[in-house]
């Protein structure tokens, strides 16, 4: 399952790196709140025995909601899926 997150009278579900929620809405500020936090802090630690405990306590703090459930994940997969995350983006384009 991942993760449980309570926000307002909404409950999202954080699996795979990937937030899912009845409201759309609050399902893209999520996950873009999720980048925006990976590109700012780099994210999880590497070392991390739960990233997306890590993101989900962060995305609570964030977005004012409360951790309602959690079932740890696979660490090595789960690391690996927000290894890539954080690489970070350049603007070349200057």
């Amino acid at each position: 399952m991942g993760v449980v997150l309570k926000i307002g009278a909404r409950k999202a579900f954080l699996r795979e790196g990937q937030w899912r929620c009845s409201d759309l809405r609050l399902e893209r500020r999520l996950n873009l709140e999720t980048d925006r936090w990976i590109g700012e802090t780099g994210g999880p630690e590497l070392a991390s025995s739960d990233p997306e405990a890590d993101v989900a306590k962060a995305m609570a703090r964030l977005c004012g909601g409360v951790l309602k459930l959690h079932v740890q994940a696979e660490s090595k997969r789960s690391a690996s899926l927000y290894f890539s995350r954080r690489q970070y983006n350049f603007d070349f384009s200057r």
